[in-house]
């Protein structure tokens, strides 16, 4: 008699990840917010903006992608202590259960993520040369 183990298929991989770029959207957001009446020595807004629109748009790629398989998020809420997920695959309802304190941290992994590309776009003449060994000034990496 063999066992099978639950492997998760790709459309849960791709729930997964749509939750949790909708999460981070509205936190960025919620967070945006709370700081907007604050008097602080920097400015933190367009970066929570940058990083919502990036979250938004990341999140819309990924529900179309679900649709396209035939998937449909139906509702996701949080609920003693979890974090449900109702979808609907084919005609058939599925129920997801996360837990909100992994989801938590996979959104600051994707917040990482995401600052190391944008770094990584950065035109910033400062940033290039510290990188690069700029000559002229002596800068080394």
């Amino acid at each position: 008699m063999s066992e099978t183990t639950a492997v998760p298929e790709e459309w849960q991989d791709h729930v997964r990840e749509c939750i949790l770029y909708d999460l981070l959207f509205k936190a960025a957001m919620v967070d945006h917010q709370a700081l907007y009446g604050l008097s602080l020595s920097l400015s933190y807004h367009s970066l929570l903006e940058s990083l919502s629109r990036f979250a938004e748009r990341r999140h819309h790629e990924l529900r179309r992608a679900l649709l396209d398989r035939n998937c449909r998020i139906l509702e996701a809420k949080s609920k003693k202590g979890v974090y449900l997920v109702m979808i609907r695959k084919n005609g058939y309802l599925h129920e997801l259960i996360y837990s909100p304190e992994l989801l938590r941290a996979e959104c600051e992994v994707r917040i990482q993520e995401w600052l190391m590309t944008t770094r990584n776009f950065v035109s910033d003449p400062f940033v290039q040369s510290r990188e690069t060994g700029d000559k002229q000034s002596g800068i080394k990496p």
